[in-house]
């Protein structure tokens, strides 16, 4: 009698259980970057603006330049927001980290200057698939590193 009276509280509890969830579809991939309207203007926003801010920088205007990185600085973010951001956006981005960083050196804002390009770096090392120029480029952000870190130790 017990076995029946076990049997039969198990058969209860096991239907009270909820039912098992449906079975999930399977996830749709996010979108490309370059694939969503508005990312190559963006994009091609910032190379611009990027030319003059180095223009600006080369022509002395040092204010004028800082003052367009600043503005730069929003629209690299919301590139660089998506997920696998494209080559062209990542270049924008880094060319305007690394005249960020030489407007911060030449106002002696080392440390600063220094963070921007380790960001660089990162950027470059961990950029799949390596190619010549994502490597020059990272190259390029670690020499500005040893130069800052050349020129602190001088203080």
């Amino acid at each position: 009698m017990n076995v029946r009276l076990l049997a039969a509280a198990a058969l209860l509890l096991a239907s009270c259980a909820p039912p098992p969830p449906p079975p999930k579809a399977p996830e749709k991939a996010p979108p490309e970057p370059a694939a969503e309207e508005w990312y190559p203007q963006v994009t091609a926003d910032l190379a611009a603006l990027n030319r003059k801010a180095g223009a600006e920088y080369r022509a002395g205007r040092r204010k004028e330049a800082g003052r367009l990185v600043v503005e730069g600085q929003a629209l690299a973010a919301r590139l660089l927001a998506k997920p696998h951001a494209t080559l062209a956006a990542m270049e924008a981005a880094d060319d305007l980290d690394l005249l960020y960083a030489r407007l911060l050196q030449d106002e002696h804002n080392l440390g600063w200057a220094r963070l921007v390009l380790q960001k660089s770096v990162a950027r470059w090392t961990n950029w799949r698939p390596v190619t010549p120029e994502s490597e020059q480029r990272r190259k390029q952000a670690l020499a500005g590193i040893a130069a800052i870190d050349r020129a602190i130790a001088a203080q």
